[in-house]
């Protein structure tokens, strides 16, 4: 699965939108990708995007308003993946509780 930089900025929150999240959100799970390193890679992102690559062409205002826009956009993300995510380890993790409930063996 490939991911665009386009593709974050889409305005729209349609199917498509929130099954890619859902999908990185799954990968994560499934690998074993502590949340911490997908915090550290969002915020990473966050840094790029409202300093790194700024060029100071913009008012006060005027990149305030795009710091904010960049957040609103982050956040979400953000967020939906890792629910994702988080959803994903506790239901391996009750499965798990459950087979050795039953004297499954691992």
């Amino acid at each position: 699965m490939s991911y665009k930089l386009e593709e974050f900025f889409r305005p729209e929150l349609d199917d498509d939108y929130f099954g890619k999240r859902y999908k990185i959100g799954e990968t994560y799970a499934h690998i074993g990708l502590p949340l911490t390193i997908y915090f550290a890679a969002m915020h990473r992102s966050l840094k790029l995007l409202t300093e790194e690559l700024y060029d100071d062409s913009l008012s006060l205002d005027d990149y305030l308003a795009a710091m904010c826009a960049v957040s609103e956009l982050i956040h979400p993300d953000t967020s939906l993946a890792m629910t994702t995510a988080t959803m994903q380890d506790a239901l391996v993790n009750a499965f798990q509780r459950l087979d050795l409930s039953f004297g499954g063996e691992h």
